[in-house]
């Protein structure tokens, strides 16, 4: 999963791949709850379920906290924070 398309998606997707392991790299902003329930329909879609969820995500800009702004800090939260709860949000059903 990624952000912004690049080569560095498809290269670890192709490491993965020589494991053996089913890839399906996707485009997703976390931060964004309809994002996170795309994401994880896709998966759903190519996969059927879900075994394990990882959260495994987080941003930090690169300056002082006191120097963020107000939109900077909240959108830390909502990358570090609240996509864990989307992503257990989305799967929980399942």
């Amino acid at each position: 999963m990624a952000r912004e398309p690049g080569d560095e998606v498809k290269q670890v997707a192709k490491e993965c791949e020589s494991f053996g392991v089913k890839t399906l790299p996707i485009l997703a902003d976390v931060s964004k709850h309809e994002e996170v329930n795309r994401m994880v329909q896709q998966g759903l879609e190519q996969f059927g379920k879900v075994d394990v969820l990882v959260n495994s995500v987080g941003i930090r800009p690169h300056k002082q906290p006191w120097e963020y702004s107000y939109d900077e800090w909240l959108h830390v939260f909502a990358v570090n924070l609240h996509s864990c709860f989307s992503l257990t949000k989305a799967l929980a059903p399942g």
